[in-house]
């Protein structure tokens, strides 16, 4: 996670220079949100996203990002060898709408990488799983990116998408489809194969990390392994599988730099901020990171609470105030921003709007009392039903002491009590005769519970039978047991 945090916080930039096709006209975002795989109508020009043109067998034609300046022009940024197809795709099916299609060559642009970069307002989105935002010129105070760099990125996070090499390939096996496809937004050429490939166990390779314990000329390093990016057949994708690569012996690794919403990043270093605020005194570094993750993701109501109560602790309490004022305006229901509140502004001798918002502090804390006496009611109905559950799945068991369907029930609901121990006895009664890759995970991971020692054949046959039923991620979960 260290990698992470360091990636996040480093300020740094790369320059690259695109074609910019831009389409102007009040028909521009329709036209191009039916063609493309990923949404255009909506996007507005705060973000910026990956997108592509495919064939109707699910081939990649080219591919670009998506920038709308504002609801009449859209800006694509597309490598120079893709242009002349951006451009033919787009007047192909253009008949009565009305747009103009002009190109601007070989402009240099800058992606700036870091939480901070979302704080720039317009263009952003994420390159190489971190985030990015995209300007015409360089910031002050960031570093360009080496080209060593920029592979060190581009391995650990599986993601190549710079250039024009994913073209003709099939969507399926890129991580466009991952950040680049939007099944949800409407029809669009070629929907129906993706579907179709999707739903049919989807990839037959992806892009995914390797490392070995020794060097190559092709290889990063980090923490004194050596990283490199393949394309991973759809059985080679388990974590700790040996692969040959050019004739080298590496294993499948997870992904380093994985994909991640913005929410799943701000809270790495939400977790570092309240590390540094524990075990320091001085609230300096914690303060300056609450204040970047808030500007970065504004609605993150722990980092706001936090921050304020830090501004609290130090009477600074008219800053205080305004940040759980900020805080009211996202959940009016808070009653640590209402009584906090009432304290500062009892401390500033604000009497009247102190009772105010203790008032309604209090108000919310009988609302609360009277949600739990409901959330209670509820608990004691969930209980009787797990009770009669368990009962069902005892009384299949006492007339057929291997039924399969029952075992599994039970044990999940053994699971999920922490009873390992039972969930394991009932378990073992059919693990070695069953053909169910879940039957194989459940016995595992309640083995690894009672902090028992993992049979490595049973591991492996297992994440062979899950692998035989299509289900990597299964295999996965198997795997990451060991």
């Amino acid at each position: 996670m260290k990698i992470i945090e360091s990636l996040l916080l480093k300020k740094s930039f790369l320059k690259k220079q695109f074609d910019i096709v831009n389409l102007n006209g009040p028909d521009a975002s329709e036209y191009l949100h039916r063609q493309t795989t990923n949404k255009v109508v909506g996007l507005g020009n705060e973000v910026f996203n990956w997108n592509t043109f495919i064939t109707l067998g699910g081939k990649i034609e080219s591919y670009f990002i998506t920038i709308c300046e504002d609801t009449n022009l859209i800006n694509l940024l597309v490598d120079s060898e893709m242009t002349d197809l951006v451009v033919e795709r787009i007047k192909k099916f253009q008949i009565i709408e009305e747009f103009e299609v002009n190109v601007e060559k070989n402009i240099e642009l800058y992606f700036h990488l870091g939480l901070e970069a979302l704080s720039f307002g317009e263009r952003s989105g994420q390159l190489f799983n971190l985030p990015a935002n995209i300007s015409f010129e360089p910031r002050d105070n960031y570093d360009e990116l080496t080209e060593q760099e920029e592979l060190f990125l581009s391995v650990l996070s599986t993601q190549n998408l710079l250039g024009s090499k994913l073209k003709n390939q099939l969507l399926v096996n890129t991580h466009l489809s991952d950040i680049g496809l939007n099944l949800n937004k409407g029809c669009f050429p070629g929907q129906e194969a993706i579907s179709k490939l999707i739903n049919n166990r989807g990839a037959s390779k992806f892009p995914c990390l390797a490392f070995r314990d020794e060097a190559t000329d092709d290889t990063i390093e980090l923490d004194n392994q050596f990283f490199c990016c393949f394309q991973a057949k759809r059985e080679e994708r388990v974590f700790g599988t040996e692969v040959d690569i050019d004739g080298l012996l590496f294993k499948v690794s997870k992904t380093i730099i994985e994909k991640r919403s913005l929410r799943q990043l701000t809270e790495i270093l939400y977790l570092k901020s309240t590390q540094l605020f524990i075990e320091s005194e001085n609230s300096t570094e914690s303060e300056a990171l609450l204040k970047l993750i808030i500007s970065s993701d504004p609605t993150y109501e722990d980092a706001i609470e936090s921050l304020a109560v830090i501004y609290g602790r130090d009477e600074r309490f008219k800053e205080a105030i305004a940040l759980f004022n900020s805080l009211l305006d996202l959940n009016s229901e808070s009653i640590l921003a209402n009584t906090n509140l009432s304290l500062y502004h009892m401390k500033l001798g604000n009497i009247e709007t102190a009772e105010t918002f203790k008032e309604q502090a209090t108000t919310l804390e009988f609302a609360l009392k009277g949600q739990e006496y409901d959330q209670k009611k509820i608990k004691e109905e969930q209980i009787k039903q797990r009770v009669s559950r368990i009962q069902m799945f005892k009384d299949v068991l006492s007339l057929d002491s291997k039924d399969e369907f029952a075992i599994v029930g039970l044990s999940q609901i053994y699971i999920e009590d922490k009873m390992f121990k039972e969930a394991q006895a009932l378990l073992s009664e059919i693990v070695d005769e069953s053909k169910s890759p879940q039957v194989f995970y459940q016995y595992l991971y309640s083995k690894k519970q009672s902090k028992q020692s993992l049979p490595v054949d049973l591991i492996e046959k297992a994440i062979v039978l899950s692998k035989s039923k299509g289900d990597i991620d299964l295999a996965n979960k198997i795997a990451s047991l060991n």
